[in-house]
């Protein structure tokens, strides 16, 4: 089993500016800004929120399955980036762009995000 890291990520797509893997038992196990990349790294209070948020709806996509099939990813568009989270089992990656990458490109990054995530 290959552990996954932030580099991996952003190999992914040059827009990836932050990356975090983690599970839904709330253990995180990187969060990474990319070097030189805008947003800098947010407060705690704004880590502990998204890191708490990832948990919350892949658990809740974990629930849901029996009903709606499995989740393929999640797509956010915000005011200053977009965001991608991809699950796998009981982890989850998450991936946040730029605001110049379209959702159709992201959505078609995650198949090989969840690649990445299956792997590990």
């Amino acid at each position: 089993m290959v552990m996954l890291t932030p580099e991996q990520v952003f190999s992914v797509h040059p827009n990836i500016v932050i990356s975090v893997f983690g599970t839904v038992k709330g253990k995180v196990v990187f969060r990474e800004v990319r070097a030189g990349a805008e947003p800098k790294e947010p407060s705690s209070d704004v880590i502990l929120a998204f890191d708490l948020r990832a948990e919350h709806l892949t658990e809740t996509q974990k629930r849901l399955s029996p009903y709606i099939g499995g989740t393929e990813c999640l797509i956010g568009c915000y005011e200053q980036f977009n965001e991608l989270i991809v699950f796998h089992d009981d982890r989850y990656l998450v991936a946040v762009f730029t605001k110049e990458i379209d959702v159709q490109t992201m959505r078609n990054l995650s198949s090989k995000l969840r690649n990445l995530l299956a792997s590990t």
